[in-house]
């Protein structure tokens, strides 16, 4: 006989707290795991479909150019070699596609969330548990985990050599040293702004020490503490040196292997060294000279970097609370109840980077604050901690006294509680909706504070399909009007004529199809059109009348299609816009 509905209503909470009782009764190794399959299922699902960004497409040229010709040499301005590398060797697999270059980024940022379990010594287990679900959902790492880009793997990779170098101390077990280095080596061959982690670690340690012991009486105290302290390491250092010089030469290797130049002819590069092993002399100066010669020199002292500090940092501040919204209320939650070194230490390290950025970016770009966000996921899992702990506690005392529990007229409702279930309920609701729409949406919409201008505002791929398929004797694809270049074989190495950069994305799609290329800067020399003419919205009346029979495909490079202005109030923001055209024979496509 079924039960009363009245009856049901009084033992579903019951079974929902028996639920989330087996739950907290779970292995923590095995809900991380958990963790860890849905953030991947999250990042590879429907991965392939955006249109590639002009950074996506820049890189993805390069690396199946490398792939044709076997020749490689370091240039900073496209960062760290290791995404070319990863997929130089894709494309030598499978074929090249938007899903295949960003397939390391979202198996990287998949994995991510497993790091959290390299902290459980200095995190509960509920927290353990929160930090790994912020790594796994909020996002702005959604979605730059989904994006042929080096800050999501750097960014891991770098709190993959934090978390290890805790494990190490924190266990006293040297053996997580070579880890340590792989870790590091792997972020060193990501993206260059891997050497600004360890200045904002120094930093943050400092401040850290500094709150924690602020007292002067306290300096004979505190001295001790620091003696103990570098005892403690001496002792640690001199018990495991074989582990920590096995890391140093893990991290070298690493950064020696990836940035060795690979170049076809008869010295060679890297991957010739034992058939031409003179050559290792040149390579090492390549690696340890030249490559941080040219960093310096673009990313240091050169001007790069001639913008508004309080611009960028606004913008920077902007994105942080529009993409990860959730993140940062919970990291404020975290860092203002909680006093544990590791808890301020990430705090700082998080405001340093978002202060940082502002100062050493080249660019305003959303992706930067995947630097502050991994920093402050630590304070934000401790936060989420502290309010599910509240909501959990007062939920059960209402199990306990009879559900549901009617507010006590003498004390009124629990304002703490409704609090902590308000800012959880934001906290959700945001991820979810930012999270779940922005990374999946195509086009992404005109006001999206998480992608970067240079994201295409429309959809151009099904076109794009079909120029693949074009297939001619003679040329294929004309480069026309603001899109032309003197020599189109000039295109072939870099770098390239600046009307290069004014066609992407699209010379990555042309160039993988293996399309017959010519350029065309007056329509008085096009005489014999190719089945594909591509050039830039403001030549469209110029080329036109050449191309009668021809379909033509308009489509945004930017997020907007032309130049637009924002206004509030006073304040405007212009943004920057223009359209593409692609005409297409009807009878060949």
């Amino acid at each position: 006989m079924p039960a009363p509905a009245a009856e049901s209503s009084v033992r579903l909470p019951e079974r929902v707290t028996g639920l989330w009782t087996q739950i907290r009764r779970a292995d923590v190794r095995a809900l991380v795991g958990v963790i860890v399959a849905l953030a991947l299922v999250v990042r590879l699902v429907d991965l392939g479909t955006r249109m590639a960004h002009w950074d996506e497409a820049r890189v993805a040229y390069w690396t199946l150019r490398t792939v044709e010709t076997s020749a490689w040499a370091y240039r900073p301005i496209i960062h760290g070699p290791l995404l070319q590398h990863v997929g130089g060797v894709l494309f030598e697999v499978v074929e090249p596609t938007d899903f295949v270059i960003r397939l390391p980024v979202a198996v990287v940022g998949g994995l991510l969330p497993a790091v959290a379990l390299l902290v459980r010594s200095r995190l509960d287990r509920r927290e353990v548990l929160a930090l790994a679900m912020v790594l796994a959902a909020d996002p702005v790492l959604v979605y730059y985990g989904r994006f042929f880009r080096s800050d999501v793997p750097l960014a891991a990779f770098a709190l993959l050599a934090l978390g290890a170098a805790i494990r190490a101390i924190d266990t006293d077990d040297a053996r997580w040293w070579p880890v340590v280095g792989l870790a590091a080596g792997l972020a060193l061959a990501t993206k260059e702004n891997a050497i600004l982690y360890p200045v904002a670690w120094a930093g943050a340690v400092v401040v850290t020490v500094a709150l924690a012991h602020p007292a002067i009486d306290r300096a004979d105290t505190d001295l001790g503490r620091a003696r103990d302290g570098i005892a403690t390491v001496v002792d640690h250092a001199r018990r495991g040196w074989p582990w920590l010089v096995g890391g140093l030469a893990l991290a070298v290797g690493v950064v020696v292997i990836t940035y060795a130049p690979r170049t076809a002819g008869p010295t060679g590069g890297i991957e010739d060294l034992l058939a031409h092993p003179a050559s290792l002399g040149a390579i090492l100066d390549a690696v340890l000279v030249d490559a941080p010669t040219d960093l310096i020199d673009l990313w240091v002292t050169g001007d790069v970097r001639g913008h508004s500090v309080p611009l960028y940092l606004g913008y920077g501040v902007a994105v942080l609370v529009a993409g990860s919204l959730g993140t940062v209320l919970a990291a404020a939650v975290g860092a203002a109840r909680d006093r544990r070194p590791l808890v301020v230490f990430a705090t700082v390290w998080g405001v340093a980077s978002v202060v940082g950025y502002a100062v050493a970016a080249d660019v305003r770009a959303p992706w930067l604050a995947v630097h502050a966000i991994v920093a402050l996921a630590i304070p934000a899992a401790v936060g989420l901690a502290k309010l599910s702990e509240r909501v959990s506690d007062r939920v059960r005392k209402a199990t306990v006294s009879g559900w549901p529990e009617l507010p006590d007229r003498t004390t009124g409702i629990d304002r703490r509680s409704t609090l902590a279930v308000a800012l959880l309920t934001v906290i959700a609701v945001h991820t979810a909706v930012v999270g779940g729409v922005l990374a999946y949406q195509h086009p992404e919409p005109r006001l999206n504070f998480i992608a970067q201008g240079a994201q295409p505002g429309e959809n151009a791929k099904p076109t794009l399909d079909r120029v693949a398929s074009v297939s001619v004797d003679g040329p294929e694809v004309a480069w026309v009007g603001g899109y032309a270049v003197r020599d189109e074989r000039a295109t072939l190495t870099a770098p390239p004529p600046s009307a290069w950069f004014e066609r992407l994305p699209l010379p990555w799609y042309v160039e993988r199809a293996g399309l017959e290329q010519i350029s065309v800067a007056d329509p008085a020399d096009l005489d014999d059109p190719p089945p594909v003419v591509i050039g830039p919205a403001a030549d469209r009346d110029r080329f036109a009348p050449l191309l009668d029979g021809y379909e033509v495909t308009t489509f945004a490079r930017f997020r907007h299609g032309s130049p637009h202005t924002y206004r509030v109030g006073p304040w405007s923001y212009t943004v920057e816009g223009e359209s593409a055209v692609i005409w297409m024979d009807r009878d060949v496509g």
